[in-house]
């Protein structure tokens, strides 16, 4: 019990360097970002050199001076928003373009689904009236001259032959009473 108190304050005291550690980076990213909008020392010289090859008298201080490194910075700042936007139409423009075929290809995959389904239809269509047609002619030779369920016309009544095959159920007629 002893023990996991001592490692309990053990890993306290750690928790709380490492927090003290990580608010210490982070005011350092802080700080290293204010610094990285200022201008390099080379630049902040060059400009120094100007404004004294003018006879200013505080070079820093000058507001030309100070204006013209704001001009710089703002010029490359523009530059880099103006890469940044090409490249997020780029890809804008790409992913249009990708939508705007599947939504054709969506649409032709419709259209090949209708059409398909419409000759369905209609296969089953001419297939129904075709044995609808089947039936009223099947019928109509049943009752003339005495087909039978596969539509073959049958001679037992006309044959005068008096056996009654029992076997053979073929929808024949059989004048045996």
């Amino acid at each position: 019990m002893a023990q996991a108190r001592a490692d309990i304050e053990k890993l306290t005291e750690q928790l709380a360097d490492a927090k003290r550690e990580r608010a210490h980076r982070e005011q350092y990213e802080a700080l290293a970002r204010v610094i990285n909008e200022h201008p390099d020392r080379a630049a902040t010289l060059r400009c120094v050199a100007r404004c004294l090859a003018w006879g200013r008298r505080h070079p820093l201080q000058s507001r030309r001076c100070l204006l013209r490194r704001e001009i710089g910075s703002l010029d490359q700042e523009l530059v880099t928003l103006d890469k940044r936007r090409d490249a997020t139409d780029a890809g804008l423009s790409l992913r249009t373009k990708q939508f705007q075929l599947l939504l054709h290809t969506v649409w032709d995959l419709q259209q090949q689904l209708e059409e398909e389904e419409a000759e369905q239809a209609a296969a089953a269509a001419a297939e129904a009236a075709a044995l609808a047609e089947a039936a009223n002619g099947a019928d109509d030779v049943d009752m003339a001259g005495g087909a039978d369920e596969d539509g073959a016309v049958s001679d037992h009544a006309d044959d005068g032959d008096d056996l009654d095959d029992d076997d053979d159920d073929d929808g024949g007629y059989c004048l045996d009473t």
